[in-house]
């Protein structure tokens, strides 16, 4: 490889990953081009800096390679591998789960642990609880497959964990079970030495819950005792309601929205990772007056096809919830179903609520969230909304800060999403992009809506709104380098009191509208508080129907009114890119349907990047000339 050794490469140059080593040190590497992926590619964002040797370690993100590698003739964007997560401070695998071996391996912290197993062909009777040192774990508990004896009941097994240890309970790949777990009341020793819940096994899906009443998972019941439960990490396992599934034949209709996974105690340090909710709802809600869940991650983990007949129904909720971070997580089809009773969409109903109970300080990210009955994701407690994809939402995604306080403590921000697609609910007219009603400053950045679906209604693309608990003067936003196309209804709508802006900045932005003004104002445009400069603009509408604020304008006249520079003559690199388009540079069927599908395939077993929010973002960004994630 000539300036990159000592470097070495696995793969060829039609693949659409390469593998390399440097030493120790493994990582992938992905490369677009016009088309997708494959040789001659353009990179997806570049650095200039040479690769330092030997390398630092931990290796910095990222490490750009010199061209050309394998008949990729260009510089390509080196990732690392492994490192540890940025919130919940562990170790993470090359694919990027939390690895368990290596935080069950540092010195000290799992020494003393508990190890039980859980597996649907197990014994009570039988069962065994091992040590950390006990021969038949290998040193490492996670990596067996057989030779072990398990439980074959949860509750059995959960009951054989100690609380204020690191125990660990395994749960074999494939396993199907019909009963639930107790009330979960046990806590790890600390942040490091967590009591984990995991799968084991060298094949099969994950471990199955199939549920027709109650909650599978809980931290609340009993008489209140402990108040608190946390130091605790649950993953690899999949919840399934029967029930309310109308294609099994236990389906029961006419049922409610009873949590599969609840988070109900207050608690600290608690990981929920490849956690699957089929047909219920995945609950964070420290019940009021009992403290809260701090430090929560929730992460590579799906809630499908939720729904109540008689109540709301969320994919995920979230309360009194502090430090908090939603993570490449699956939201897909919550809310609604077309086949149970009284089950239609509603206004009511969302993938993710977040509710402004919780603090601002936490983030939504690289989250996939489609089709849901209203919101894709309404998230009133302001934090950060980030990188994430949002297919045929009815509203794609909201957020707000309205908690009790003053201006300055309110702050939001939406970056890097992208929004396509788009619905109605039943017989009201939606079809809306991402709308920020906060009581204080916003930054709305490098954000990408287009291609509303025929037939929905024709709402904007962005919203910047102050009507929604407003404080005089207290609005402050930033909207800057946000881009749409083929999206029907306005590209930009803003509206509210003047009185309740203090200065709202439009810079750099790519505005294409189809069918509607490409900004709406709706009201004269105050100078001292509005700053429009360096936007490119276009429509599909008659020159004279552009811009809106006391009456209809075209661009001249709207520049004399606001001053904007703004120029016409937009166009983009490739706006024909879609979900479809996607597919088939990979391939595959080329629909959105086939694209969820393959979604809900993801677990830490099947993990593949070209079904993760950010690869297919930037694809989509480069065709719109919005800039890469930095």
């Amino acid at each position: 490889m000539g300036s990159t050794d000592p470097w070495s490469v696995s793969g060829t140059s039609d693949e659409r990953e390469l593998d390399l080593e440097y030493g120790e040190h493994e990582f992938s590497i992905r490369a677009f081009n016009a088309s997708g992926f494959g040789p001659s590619s353009s990179i997806i964002r570049s650095l200039s800096e040479p690769i330092p040797d030997p390398l630092p370690d931990p290796i910095p993100d990222p490490v750009p390679v010199p061209g050309p590698v394998e008949g990729f003739d260009v510089s390509l964007l080196l990732l690392p591998s492994s490192g540890n997560h940025d919130f919940t401070g562990f170790p993470l695998t090359p694919d990027g789960f939390t690895d368990f071996t290596a935080m069950y391996q540092a010195a000290g912290d799992y020494s003393d642990s508990r190890i039980v197993f859980l597996a649907d062909d197990g014994n009570d009777g039988t069962a065994t609880n091992y040590n950390a040192g006990d021969a038949e774990l290998g040193g490492d508990p996670f990596s067996v497959t057989g030779g072990v004896n398990p439980y074959l009941t949860p509750a059995t097994a959960q009951a054989q964990l100690r609380d204020g240890f690191p125990d660990v309970l395994l749960i074999k790949r494939g396993s199907v079970f019909t009963a639930k777990f107790d009330r979960w009341d046990l806590s790890g020793r600390s942040a490091t030495e967590r009591v984990i819940v995991a799968a084991y096994g060298a094949s099969g899906d994950l471990p199955r819950f199939d549920i027709t009443s109650g909650i599978m998972l809980s931290t609340v019941g009993g008489s209140g005792s402990p108040t608190t439960v946390g130091n605790f990490i649950w993953s690899g396992i999949r919840g399934y309601w029967t029930s309310k599934d109308p294609g099994h034949a236990s389906f029961v209709d006419g049922q409610g929205t009873t949590p599969l996974i609840n988070v109900y105690r207050a608690g600290s340090n608690i990981l929920l990772e490849d956690i699957w909710c089929e047909w219920g709802q995945l609950n964070i809600n420290c019940l009021d007056g009992n403290g809260f869940i701090t430090n929560i991650c929730v992460r590579r983990s799906a809630v499908v096809d939720n729904y109540s007949t008689n109540s709301h129904a969320q994919g995920l909720y979230q309360r009194n919830v502090y430090g908090w971070l939603i993570e490449e997580c699956f939201f897909d089809h919550n809310g609604w179903n077309e086949t149970a009773t009284n089950s239609q969409k509603t206004i009511f109903n969302h993938n993710m609520y977040l509710q402004y109970y919780s603090d601002n300080n936490g983030e939504v990210r690289r989250c996939i969230t489609a089709r849901a009955s209203s919101h894709g994701l309404q998230q009133r407690c302001g934090g950060t909304m980030h990188d994430n994809l949002f297919i045929d939402n009815s509203l794609a995604g909201f957020i707000s800060d309205t908690r009790a306080g003053t201006v300055s403590d309110f702050s939001a921000e939406m970056s890097y999403n992208v929004v396509i697609g788009g619905a109605d609910i039943a017989a009201l007219p939606r079809g809306w992009g991402l709308n920020t009603q906060n009581k204080g400053y916003t930054n709305l950045h490098h954000n990408l809506v287009v291609h509303k679906n025929a037939g929905v209604n024709d709402h904007y693309a962005f919203s910047i709104n102050n009507s929604n608990d407003p404080v005089s003067g207290g609005q402050s936003v930033d909207f800057d380098f946000n881009a749409c196309f083929g999206w029907d209804g306005e590209a930009l709508t803003i509206t509210g009191s003047d009185a309740n802006y203090s200065t709202v900045n439009v810079r750099s932005n790519k505005l294409y509208s189809k069918g509607d003004f490409v900004i709406e104002r709706s009201a004269a445009v105050d100078t001292g508080i509005f700053t429009f400069t360096s936007n490119e603009y276009n429509s599909d509408q008659a020159s004279d129907s552009w811009f809106e604020d006391t009456g209809s304008k075209d661009l001249a006249a709207w520049a004399a009114a606001t001053g904007d520079d703004g120029t016409d003559g937009l166009s983009f690199t490739d706006d024909t890119r879609t979900i479809e388009t996607y597919m088939t540079s990979l391939g595959q069927t080329a629909t959105v349907a086939a694209f969820l599908a393959k979604c809900r395939l993801q677990t830490r077993f099947t993990w593949d990047a070209n079904y993760s929010a950010n690869t297919v973002n930037e694809y989509l960004r480069i065709g719109y000339d919005v800039g890469a994630v930095p």
